[in-house]
């Protein structure tokens, strides 16, 4: 197997990890990614460590099925991880849904339209490229 991918994998897994707060799941988190994203058809636990030398299924099993976990940290991550994709804090992200059809309620029920108060519930629509967290 390259091994190439798996170093960007940990690279961009990296502020990940961080929010994981635990250890051993931050060294299980790649090796079960990377059996999710890399070569052969079954993506379920047994054939994903069958295939790995670096983790054995009980392992696998046990990170995947062991306890609740705080989304919290992993979800601020992502919202950075996004900032950053669509130009920071100083950026505006637009996105332009007229072209959709929608069903809007004051018109023929057997003809979509363009109705934006359908769309937004009655409120104008815009949107902001970050979420505050």
């Amino acid at each position: 197997m390259d091994e190439d991918w798996q170093v960007d994998l940990e690279r961009w897994l990296a502020p990940y990890l961080e929010g994981l707060g635990n250890k051993t799941r931050r060294r299980m988190c790649p090796a079960y990614i990377a059996g999710l994203i890399g070569p052969g058809d079954r993506k379920s636990i047994q054939p994903m460590a069958a295939r790995s030398d670096a983790i054995s299924y009980d392992r696998l099993h046990h990170f995947i099925g062991a306890g609740l976990w705080d989304s919290a940290p992993l979800e601020a991550t992502l919202w950075e991880q996004a900032d950053q994709l669509v130009g920071g804090d100083e950026a505006w992200l637009i996105i332009d849904d007229a072209a959709l059809p929608v069903m809007c309620p004051t018109s023929n029920p057997w003809r979509h339209t363009r109705c934006s108060k359908a769309r937004s519930g009655g409120r104008s629509v815009g949107a902001r490229g970050r979420r505050d967290v």
